[in-house]
């Protein structure tokens, strides 16, 4: 149990310091009704986080190819950071059971002029056989 506990601190830890963003983030907040900004506009490389308010537990998932972008969420943190320009929608799921509901957006991504070329590298920690990925970070 100790073990485990110094495993993912020593992951958090690994986490915040290669997750800093260069610049403030964006921000989708996630409301009982709806998702604030409905679309949201941003730039390759830069990171979108999602602020749950909705008091329930919540996953995002992204359609279309996974490898455009890099989502992280683990409880009281998500966030997520956009390799190609293009639209991304999403949907919220909200809480589970009879009460679950599903919300809907998008995340409007350009091309960054002043982001370095090249592919992204991605950084992320595996313990005890399960990988948690953070934010990409174009070179």
């Amino acid at each position: 149990m100790r073990r485990t506990a110094l495993a993912v601190i020593l992951a958090a830890l690994l986490l915040a310091l290669f997750s800093a963003p260069a610049h403030a983030d964006d921000e989708v907040l996630i409301e009982a009704q709806g998702v604030r900004p409905p679309v949201l506009r941003t730039t390759t490389a830069h990171r979108v986080t999602f602020v749950n308010r909705t008091g329930r537990l919540v996953h995002i998932e992204f359609t279309g190819d996974p490898g455009e972008h890099q989502v992280f969420q683990v409880p009281g943190q998500i966030w997520a950071v956009f390799h190609r320009p293009g639209r991304h929608p999403y949907a919220v799921h909200v809480g589970s059971g009879r009460s679950a509901a599903t919300l809907q957006g998008a995340i409007e991504v350009t091309e960054d002029p002043n982001a370095r070329p090249g592919p992204p590298t991605c950084d992320s920690v595996t313990l005890h056989g399960r990988t948690i990925e953070g934010p990409c970070i174009v070179w």
